[in-house]
């Protein structure tokens, strides 16, 4: 049976009981440090032993400013002690879900108006670039027009599928009204007949679309007993949408009804206009 010093015990009754320190306890004892150590493991000591220090009190400063968000460098410029210091004591703290600091008011004040000044210059090379282009362009003749609003529905328009034996009537969805107004102005002189016009907007259920179709009848001039019904957009709080306020007019659509030929003059036009800008002599063909 491995002998156990009685001393053991009455080292563990002196810290427990009567809260003396390692000191005393040797003293008392008259026991070296290693078997102290051994004696007294895992023995908490005595709240009176524990003395605060200079350093503790950074390190509980530390860990606060931590935990407010404060990053590494703005402890150690506040409480002047080093980076390796601050990661020691703070390396534990949660700041998931501390919001990172924001601009001072001072620089937020100079980044805006430094923003403000670079827009306000765009704006204005802008405006003068596009006097200068629309003064070497010039007015649109049919030609132009022609070509201009076939390129627009290839970009824009409902074209035919692989898959599809049908010919899709003409539909062109955007939300610009100057490339509306285009392709409408284009409608009006192509060499082709089609049936009648009808328009509907595509927009979110949180808009008013009593609004949009007030607004799209005012830029494009169209009746609003042309609209077909609205097609509603189901919100997805997983998106942060940007087109949102009075400014969000959703999407307008234009429907061609009886345009089979008009299509395929569409698309012949805009696929005889791209290899006519093209020096090589490559069969562009078609989707059909």
């Amino acid at each position: 049976m491995q002998y156990q010093d009685p001393r053991a015990a009455e080292a563990r009754r002196l810290r427990t009981e009567e809260g003396l320190s390692r000191q005393q306890i040797r003293d008392k004892l008259r026991v070296g440090n290693n078997n102290l150590d051994a004696w007294l493991k895992n023995v908490p000591p005595p709240e009176w032993t524990k003395r605060p220090n200079a350093k503790d009190r950074l390190r509980d400063m530390a860990r606060q400013m931590r935990a407010e968000g404060r990053t590494y460098d703005e402890i150690v410029e506040a409480l002047k002690v080093s980076k390796s210091s601050v990661s020691l004591w703070t390396r534990d703290v949660s700041t998931d879900n501390v919001p990172a600091p924001g601009w001072s008011p001072r620089a937020r004040a100079i980044r805006s108006e430094v923003a403000a000044r670079r827009q306000e210059a765009r704006r204005a090379a802008c405006k003068k670039q596009q006097a200068q282009l629309s003064a070497e362009v010039g007015p649109f003749d049919a030609k132009v027009t022609l070509v201009s609003g076939a390129i627009a529905y290839w970009c824009e328009g409902a074209k035919v599928k692989p898959w599809r034996s049908t010919t899709p009537n003409v539909t062109f969805t955007n939300t610009d009204p100057r490339l509306l107004r285009l392709f409408l102005r284009f409608l009006e002189i192509v060499p082709i007949s089609y049936g009648s016009l009808a328009f509907r907007i595509d927009i979110h259920e949180s808009a008013d679309d009593e609004k949009a179709k007030a607004f799209w009848c005012r830029e494009l001039r169209i009746s609003i007993d042309d609209f077909m019904p609205t097609l509603w957009k189901k919100h997805n709080p997983k998106t942060v949408r940007k087109n949102v306020g009075s400014n969000y007019h959703g999407c307008l659509v234009i429907r061609v009804r009886k345009s089979a030929d008009l299509y395929w003059y569409i698309e012949n036009l805009a696929i005889a206009a791209m290899a006519g800008m093209s020096d090589a002599s490559a069969d562009w063909g078609t989707v059909a």
